[in-house]
């Protein structure tokens, strides 16, 4: 359990929601924080949204768009096309946004283990994932995205 003393006071309200989705999708907590933290720094914001770089603006603390909610079953209603509306909604719940995010980042860190990376410890291959995240689909093997990374997290 991440030690609340020693966290940024923001993320602790969501604490609670963040031990329960790294418990679901077997993500040591200090990186769904991370991932938080990632996305949403330095408003810390569940109401926040910010252009993503594509025609859909992402959402909430984890920086979803309704697309990648869509994909996972949200805001459908048992239609074929997601309700818009809603999922620019449900994603500022810090609940659904942390847990969605989370099961996003799962998602993430099982595609780069089918591709075979091989990394030097466990943290490299978390931070790997963070990186993949925030850069989308393409930046599993995108150089040049890699480069950007490490250029913001240093």
């Amino acid at each position: 359990m991440a030690d609340p003393s020693v966290l940024d006071p923001r993320v602790r309200p969501y604490l609670p929601y963040i031990h329960a989705a790294a418990r679901r999708y077997g993500i040591p907590p200090q990186y769904v924080i991370a991932l938080i933290h990632a996305e949403s720094y330095p408003k810390w914001d569940a109401g926040s949204t910010r252009e993503a770089g594509n025609p859909d603006t992402s959402y909430g603390l984890t920086q979803l768009t309704p697309p990648i909610a869509a994909a996972y079953g949200y805001g459908t209603g048992g239609y074929d096309r997601p309700n818009l509306n809603y999922l620019r909604s449900v994603l500022t719940v810090p609940e659904i946004s942390i847990d969605l995010g989370a099961r996003h980042y799962r998602n993430t860190l099982d595609a780069i283990a089918r591709r075979g990376k091989q990394y030097s410890d466990e943290s490299e291959y978390y931070l790997d994932g963070l990186r993949v995240y925030n850069g989308g689909p393409g930046a599993v093997d995108n150089p040049a995205w890699e480069r950007r990374w490490q250029q913001n997290v240093q």
